[in-house]
This record gives structure tokens, sequence and C-alpha cells, in this order.
């Protein structure tokens, strides 16, 4: 029981100064891109609007959790950055916008 309780490298102040610095850092870059990129109530999101935001909490959660923070802050950028193009794109073409939004019900 005691090996599933301990984190890999064991308890240590290294280890809560990384995952509190993490946390905090990881915070403050998705609170600039929901404000940057914009941000949706979850009464308005599409499927795929679901599934970015499920991506990006897994970011955020490995990059809490692993080693190098820089891989996940990359990773959240880009996300981000497809995110709205993909927003973008979804404005400006029906077709497009066929392809990654939800069917409208009437």
């Amino acid at each position: 029981m005691q090996a599933l309780l301990t984190p890999q490298g064991g308890w240590s102040v290294e280890f809560f100064v990384r995952v509190i610095l993490s946390v905090a850092l990881l915070y403050i870059l998705v609170i600039f891109i929901a404000r940057g990129f914009g941000a949706r109530t979850f009464a308005s999101f599409t499927s795929f609007d679901f599934l970015i935001n499920v991506a990006a909490g897994s970011l955020v959660a490995s990059s809490i959790m692993g080693r190098n923070l820089t891989e996940g802050v990359l990773a959240l950028l880009c996300l981000a950055l497809l995110q709205w193009a993909t927003s973008f794109l979804s404005a400006r073409s029906q077709r497009f916008h066929d392809v990654v939004d939800n069917p409208r019900w009437s």
C-alpha cells in the first residue's frame, strides 16, 4: 500500500515545490489562453469543444505530474492555437463548419 501512495521519486521538498509551481504556472497559462482565445459556457459547447477541453485537461495533468513543464506548455499552446484556427475556419466556411460541428436540430 505504501508503494501506491508514494510518488515515484519519493516524498521530498523538491517534489512539492515542482508540483506547486507547475500548478501555479499552468493555472495562469490556462487563464491567459481562455481570455485570449475566448471561453464558452458548457451550454454552447459543441462535441469538438468538449473534446478539446478534455484534451487540455489531460495535458495540464500530465504537465503537472511530469518532469518537463515546457513540453506541456507548448502542447497546451498548440492545442489552443488549433482550436482557434478551427473556430476561425468554421466561422468562414459552412463546409468546414459541417465537418467539425454538431448538426443543428430544429
